[in-house]
């Protein structure tokens, strides 16, 4: 594939198919899995597919990079103390910070994946429910926090908020009950 001097830009809800015949733009929900990974969450570091061999910026320390290893494994290193910045545009370790990893905002969730649920990064009980291009915010019930690990709401989960500070504002909110998810406003 060669750089077009004319790009295409897609629209919200579609990606563009290099893999198709005619290259084109084609709806999210047909993209193969894991497809959107990384280009849509830049906090995820870009071992997927054919980066076996690359190393990859920490997204969110600058001291950290990733060897890409077979099988989406990663080898994680440390720069040295006298050159401490990971250089991702070189991919060595340097001296100045300038051209540290800066696109991952982890105040902010990225859905990746339709049916995919993603922490609220401001209040523990809250979670939001990913069918790109749209994003519906919904709480658990008083009481209970979201686990992403088993991607519903729990007792037993112990949450810190991850950011702090006024939120960004969401435009539709619910509540989820063990019956399932209820468009509401919820309750604190």
């Amino acid at each position: 594939m060669v750089p077009s001097s004319d790009p295409i830009g897609c629209p919200d809800g579609e990606y563009f198919n290099e893999a198709h015949t005619v290259p084109r733009c084609d709806p999210i929900s047909l993209a193969p899995d894991g497809f959107c990974d990384r280009l849509c969450n830049p906090c995820i570091p870009d071992c997927h597919f054919n980066n076996i061999g690359t190393v990859q910026p920490d997204p969110l320390d600058c001291n950290i990079y990733y060897v890409c290893l077979e099988g989406a494994h990663v080898l994680v290193e440390t720069c040295p103390a006298e050159v401490p910045f990971f250089d991702y545009h070189t991919g060595n370790c340097q001296g100045d910070g300038t051209f540290c990893y800066n696109y991952c905002d982890p105040c902010v969730p990225h859905c990746t994946t339709d049916g995919e649920k993603v922490p609220d990064p401001y209040d523990c009980r809250g979670f939001f429910y990913c069918t790109p291009p749209e994003v519906i915010h919904f709480y658990c019930p008083v009481g209970q926090s979201f686990d992403p690990l088993i991607q519903d709401c729990s007792d037993d989960v112990l949450c810190d908020p991850v950011c702090t500070g006024p939120r960004p504002s969401t435009t539709t909110t619910g509540l989820y009950t063990t019956e399932g998810m209820i468009e509401s406003t919820p309750t604190q």
